[in-house]
């Protein structure tokens, strides 16, 4: 699949195909801030170093706020067809590899040389530990994964899924504030 300038892996798990990479998209006016204002940066590389998170070496793609999901969701940017996937479409990705209490080892990706990620990557998805944004601070590259949902959450916030090193098995739900950032990944319309 192809996005902007990019060429994206894509897997077919069950009746799904998703992205097998996290999203690396930059679109002009990506300074969306919390209430829609362009004042300020909407994603970001994580440690702000693309040459190391980018494209060219780890492929971690950007972490993005949650305006950038709900634009995502209902603007024209992506290839038709693909979106932002929601929790109901996690949750069947999921369910396929047994639910959320086992379902991570397949989903991670076993080539990332953190110890302890656990993953197999069974399903070619490939995630990595690409860490997070929260409260200007980039967290625990290496150690843990937020990718956001479509779905949105209580008051400001979006679901996401999140993958940690510990328990390596289990993918957990929360609601992560939209001022955050975390990796989007891509789901086709079924």
């Amino acid at each position: 699949m192809r996005i902007g300038d990019r060429d994206y892996p894509v897997v077919k798990i069950g009746n799904q195909l998703w992205m097998a990479e996290n999203l690396d998209l930059k679109w002009p006016d990506l300074k969306i801030g919390i209430n829609g204002e362009t004042q300020e940066d909407a994603a970001w590389y994580y440690a702000n170093d693309e040459a190391t998170y980018g494209a060219n070496e780890l492929r971690a793609g950007l972490l993005y706020n949650g305006i950038c999901v709900y634009s995502l969701r209902d603007g024209n940017l992506l290839p038709e067809g693909w979106h932002v996937p929601t929790v109901d479409e996690w949750q069947v990705l999921l369910d396929y590899y047994g639910g959320a209490n086992v379902a991570a080892p397949p989903l991670k990706s076993a080539d990332y040389e953190s110890q302890q990620w656990g993953g197999t990557n069974l399903s070619r998805l490939n995630v990595i530990p690409a860490g997070y944004r929260m409260d200007s601070q980039f967290k625990e590259f290496g150690t843990a994964s937020i990718v956001w949902t479509s779905t949105p959450g209580l008051g400001n916030t979006w679901a996401a899924k999140y993958f940690n090193k510990i328990p390596v098995e289990k993918v957990r739900q929360y609601d992560h504030y939209r001022y955050r950032a975390a990796s989007i990944r891509l789901v086709k319309n079924l």
